[in-house]
Order: structure tokens, then C-alpha cells, then sequence
């Protein structure tokens, strides 16, 4: 079946017509992505593992991040939670930033409490 050369023509037209529109929607007026952090994206666990804990030997370095969650019990300057980064999060964060707006939020724990006396 070969087309001719009006179809085509009509074709390629309406293609770039559409992305065109795509392409104006997504910058006028774009998705809005409500992220919830904990447990969706990432996962924290508190205590930090020990470093010889079996269970984490053969995890990378750029898989978490060490840091201070004040709403656990902690020593100055000593990370007290690890954060783990869900499998494909930051892929899926990259790829909906081309045609959304992302939100993340978090629940406020402990922190807010003491703020709100």
C-alpha cells in the first residue's frame, strides 16, 4: 500500500500540529504532580545500619544519605536516619519533569509538635 504524496503531506502536517500543541499545553498550562515523599520516593530507616550489617554490605553510596531527622533521637552532628531512594524514583522524577510541575511533600512529625507549643 504506498501513499501519495497529498496523504503524506497531510500526515507530517497534522503529526506537527500535535506536537505543537503538546508542546504549547505542556509549557501554558502544565500537569500539577503531588509527590508524598516518605515511602512513595524514598524510605528512611533509623537507626543508620552498622557498617558490617550483612544486609547492607553490597548497597552503593549514591542508592542513600546519611543525615540528622530530628524526629528521632540523635548525638550533635552524628547521622542518626539513612534515606533510601526508591527503585526508578529519580528516573520517574526526571521524565515527569519534562511535562509537569512536581510538588513533594512530607508529613511533619515531631518537629511541628514542639512548634505548635
Amino acid at each position: 500500500m504506498s501513499l501519495t504524496v497529498t496523504t503524506r503531506r497531510a500526515i507530517l502536517a497534522s503529526t506537527g500540529s500535535l506536537f505543537g500543541y503538546a508542546t504549547w499545553k505542556v509549557r501554558s498550562d502544565p500537569l500539577h504532580l503531588v509527590w508524598d515523599l516518605d515511602n512513595t520516593l524514598i524510605c528512611s530507616i533509623s537507626p543508620v545500619p552498622a557498617k558490617d550489617d550483612p544486609r547492607y554490605l553490597s548497597q552503593r553510596p549514591s542508592d542513600y544519605f546519611d543525615h540528622i531527622d530530628d524526629d528521632f533521637p540523635y548525638e550533635e552532628d552524628t547521622p542518626n536516619t539513612r534515606t533510601y531512594f526508591r527503585p526508578g524514583a529519580r528516573v520517574v522524577l526526571s521524565l515527569c519533569g519534562l511535562i509537569a510541575k512536581q510538588h513533594v511533600f512530607t508529613t511533619a512529625q515531631e518537629t511541628c509538635e514542639k512548634l505548635a507549643r
